[in-house]
């Protein structure tokens, strides 16, 4: 694997420092650079930072989920640079830094980290269909403690690995009652809603989507942590 490249005005320093003959000789080196791309018309310095904040926006919201540290570590920057840029407090942004942020694709990586939120949804609307714990651990080939933690979330991220496991298990099942009338009765009394209130899977991701036809039948904007058993 490629090293990563270093943000570093020399190989020891993160910020230019006077006496060092690396950070002079780095530093030269980049600005004639600088003054022949402008010669020939080819400098893009700082740019127009909104796409990038647009951008980034759709990295944190709905299925992509990304962690500001997650984006970081692809786009290689610093976190505290994405975060500047959500919450508006950078202004502007060099163009090789907006390039590279530009460049984090929405689909993560399947080690990357994502919002728990649909995992949660989702398993607690199949609990309203009658499927327990255990018979989804046994599809998902993991302990059932792991799927009640998800369908209580007790985490707020998960793997995107995992999350596209349990969203392909709910396409599976979502059409199908569940062997568990226990199940639907406790799903009923924590409020959860079954799978056929979600009129859109995307919904299930969205922080803004909710259940409409459970909200109208049961006035209940939002479903119940469980408690653990």
């Amino acid at each position: 694997m490629a090293p990563k490249k270093m943000r570093a005005i020399c190989l020891r320093h993160s910020r230019y420092m006077i006496g060092c003959d690396d950070c002079r000789t780095t530093s030269a080196a980049r600005n004639r650079n600088r003054t022949r791309l402008i010669a020939y018309g080819q400098w893009q310095g700082l740019v127009d930072i909104e796409p990038v904040r647009q951008h980034l926006k759709s990295l944190t919201s709905g299925t992509a989920g990304r962690t500001m540290r997650d984006i970081a570590r692809t786009a290689n920057v610093s976190p505290s640079v994405v975060d500047r840029i959500l919450t508006g407090k950078q202004p502007t942004l060099r163009s090789a830094t907006a390039k590279a942020l530009l460049g984090v694709p929405l689909t993560p990586t399947p080690s990357s980290r994502v919002s728990s939120l649909g995992t949660a949804r989702r398993l607690q609307a199949l609990m309203a269909a009658g499927w327990d714990a255990q018979p989804l651990a046994d599809r998902l080939g993991v302990n059932v403690q792991q799927v009640r933690k998800w369908r209580y979330r007790y985490q707020e991220r998960i793997t995107y690995l995992r999350h596209q496991a349990i969203a392909a298990l709910y396409r599976e099942l979502e059409c199908r009652t569940g062997p568990s009338e226990p199940a639907r009765i406790q799903a009923r009394t924590l409020g959860y809603a079954p799978p056929v209130c979600w009129d859109d899977d995307g919904d299930l991701d969205d922080v803004r989507g909710r259940p409409k036809s459970f909200k109208k039948r049961h006035n209940h904007p939002t479903p119940i942590k469980e408690k653990a058993a």
